[in-house]
């Protein structure tokens, strides 16, 4: 988790989950593990969710946070993840 020191974040634990999930989406694997998690607990509250709307607010948080994307867009996202599944190397 990130310290919230050297960010000047006040100590809540909204704050504290935003880091986490933050921190999770550095490295592009991460990414992934975020997206299947949060398509998850999405689909668990509206079953109507699609790939894209998760992709896009992962997205969003990390270019809010970052100032470039992980990904540039949700095709590549979805390339890079298929083919990490695929070599089993997920």
């Amino acid at each position: 988790m990130l310290n919230n020191r050297y960010f000047g974040m006040e100590d809540s634990a909204k704050v504290k989950l935003v880091e986490e999930k933050l921190f999770s989406l550095l490295t592009r694997d991460g990414f992934v593990n975020a997206f299947w998690r949060d398509l998850n607990v999405r689909r668990a509250q509206d079953p109507n969710t699609t790939q894209r709307q998760v992709f896009e607010s992962l997205d969003a948080l990390y270019f809010k946070e970052i100032g470039h994307h992980q990904f540039p867009s949700f095709e590549s996202f979805r390339m890079y993840r298929d083919r990490r599944y695929k070599s089993g190397k997920k």
